[in-house]
């Protein structure tokens, strides 16, 4: 009943029409990884759900609300890279299909590890001793799951005893991503995706829910 609610909440979004697109001409991605570093920033814009971008200086990007060209330069500018124009079209270029990063791709610096993508974990077994861990269960195709991982991703930078697992759920949509072993293994009873467990430095339970500020206040009162 639980993975039948869970299809039913989710199946929309994924089966949900084509979004609006627009193709960008960025200045500086002249190979494979200034493309992923435009594409990562890119989708950290609260207006664009999914980027692809090509070393000759063309990103195809989907849109979920009206694009702003001077907030993909200031996303793109700590990275040496620039947007000098955005053309709306109704479906992207040949070899310019767009795909979402994984919502913990950016973590560079911070404690965060990826321990499943859909396999069986022993979540005890992957806590870093001595942290508070928030376990986050993710998937692509989870809108909400990449907010949530900006705002644990800042709270890691200012507070370095805490960490991050991450469960992220391989698949194109949730119909193919609540079919893994890991589903049946942890999220039996989860509501919904980001769903996150959180660990106090011993090991013990201190929350579990869907509520990322709810999560970050535990830890905060556990640490007084």
């Amino acid at each position: 009943m639980i993975l039948a609610a869970l299809f039913a909440r989710f199946l929309p979004l994924a089966l949900a029409a084509d979004p609006t697109y627009a193709l960008v001409q960025v200045g500086g991605a002249d190979d494979d990884c200034c493309a992923q570093n435009v594409s990562v920033a890119l989708q950290s814009l609260p207006f664009v759900t999914a980027a692809a971008v090509s070393v000759d200086g063309r990103a195809c990007v989907a849109l979920s609300g009206p694009a702003d060209l001077a907030a993909m330069q200031v996303v793109l500018a700590p990275g040496g890279y620039t947007a000098t124009a955005i053309e709306p079209v109704a479906a992207c270029p040949a070899g310019l299909t767009p795909t979402r990063a994984d919502p913990w791709a950016n973590a560079a610096g911070l404690d965060v590890v990826v321990v499943s993508r859909g396999e069986q974990v022993d979540l005890a077994a992957a806590l870093p001793k001595g942290k508070f861990t928030v376990v986050d269960f993710a998937a692509k195709w989870c809108g909400p799951c990449y907010p949530a991982a900006e705002k644990l991703s800042a709270y890691l930078r200012a507070h370095p005893d805490t960490a991050v697992r991450a469960v992220v759920l391989d698949g194109t949509d949730a119909r193919v991503s609540f079919a893994l072993p890991v589903v049946k293994q942890h999220l039996q009873w989860a509501e919904g995706l980001p769903y996150l467990r959180v660990y106090g430095p011993t090991g013990t339970s201190i929350y579990e829910g869907s509520d990322v500020d709810a999560a970050i206040a535990m830890i905060d009162r556990k640490r007084k």
